[in-house]
C-alpha cells in the first residue's frame, strides 16, 4: 500500500487536518510534507530528500511521516486499514465465487440445490375459487420454513400453476438457484398428521360443514302486555278524524262513545 493514501488515513484517525505536500527544490526533485494538529500553531514537517522524481520524494517524506506518527501515538496499520483489508478479501470471495459459478454455466453443469417440502393442499372456498399451500424448507439444516399460498383461482391447476410460480420466485429471491440451474433435488417431507393424503382437496361448501349438536329450547316467556295504542279513523264527508282516546276490545267498542275531534292540519 502506498504511504500517501496511508498518511491521510491516519491523520483522519487522529482527527488531523489533510497532509499539505510542498516543494522545497523542485529542480532538485526535493519535496516535503507538513502535518499539523488543529490546535497546534507548530506543524511537523518531513522532507524526502533529493529523488528522481517529485512523486517519489512524496512518496518518502509521507513514509516518514507515518512512521513518525505510529510511533508517536502508538498506531498499528490495521487500525485504518482493517476494513478496507476486509473489503478487499470479501471481493476476492465474491469473485472467486462467480469465477466458478461462470466456469460452471460454460461446463453445462447443472447444481443441485437440496430443498424439503410438505406435499401441496388445495382448499376449496367455494364451487369456484380454489386456494393451493405447502411448506418450504430451504435450509441445509432445517431450520426455518416458510409457507406459500396461490392466489384464488377458479380451477384447480390453475392455483397449483400460481402457487409453482410463487415458490420459484421465492427461491430466486433467496439467491437458492440461478436461471441457468434448473435440475433441483427436492426431498419432500413426511406428510403432516392433519392431512388425510397428499395432494388431497379440502371442501368449505356449506353441505360439507361439520355438525353441530344444539342446545335445548329456552322456556316460554310469560305474555308481554299489549302496548298502548290509538286508533284512528277517518270521519265521512267531514274534515275531522275520530281518535279513541282509550285503547279498547272490540266487544267493547259499541259501548263507549267516548270521542274526540280532531281537525286535520
Amino acid at each position: 500500500m502506498p504511504f500517501r493514501p496511508l498518511l491521510k488515513k491516519i491523520t483522519n484517525y487522529l482527527n488531523f487536518p489533510d497532509p499539505d505536500y510542498q516543494f522545497v527544490d523542485e529542480p532538485g526533485s526535493i519535496a516535503c510534507v507538513v502535518v499539523r494538529k488543529d490546535c497546534d500553531p507548530i506543524a511537523s514537517v518531513y522532507i524526502g530528500g533529493y529523488t528522481s522524481s517529485i512523486e517519489e520524494s512524496c512518496e518518502v517524506a509521507a513514509r516518514k511521516a507515518v512512521y513518525d506518527l505510529m510511533k508517536k501515538y502508538e498506531i498499528v496499520v490495521e487500525d485504518v486499514t482493517y476494513l478496507r483489508k476486509q473489503m478487499y478479501d470479501h471481493c476476492g470471495q465474491l469473485f472467486w465465487f462467480k469465477k466458478e459459478e461462470l466456469e460452471r454455466i460454460e461446463k453445462e453443469e447443472r447444481k443441485t440445490v437440496e430443498i424439503r417440502c410438505t406435499p401441496i393442499e388445495t382448499i376449496e372456498h367455494s364451487p369456484d375459487e380454489y386456494t393451493s399451500w405447502f411448506t418450504v424448507m430451504p435450509h441445509k439444516e432445517g431450520i426455518g420454513f416458510r409457507c406459500l399460498f396461490s392466489d384464488y383461482c377458479r380451477i384447480v391447476a390453475t392455483a397449483k400453476q400460481s402457487l409453482a410460480r410463487k415458490a420459484v420466485d421465492y427461491l430466486s429471491d433467496g439467491e437458492l438457484f440461478k436461471c441457468q440451474e434448473r435440475v433441483l433435488g427436492i426431498k419432500e417431507l413426511e406428510p403432516s398428521t392433519v392431512l388425510i393424503k397428499q395432494d388431497c382437496l379440502t371442501p368449505l361448501g356449506q353441505e360439507f360443514q361439520v355438525p353441530v349438536s344444539i342446545p335445548p329450547a329456552l322456556p316460554p316467556k310469560k305474555r308481554l302486555l299489549r302496548h298502548i295504542y290509538a286508533e284512528t279513523s277517518p270521519v265521512v264527508d267531514s274534515g275531522y278524524k275520530m281518535a279513541l282516546v282509550f285503547p279498547m276490545s272490540e266487544d267493547l267498542r259499541d259501548c263507549f262513545k267516548h270521542v274526540k275531534f280532531v281537525k286535520k292540519n
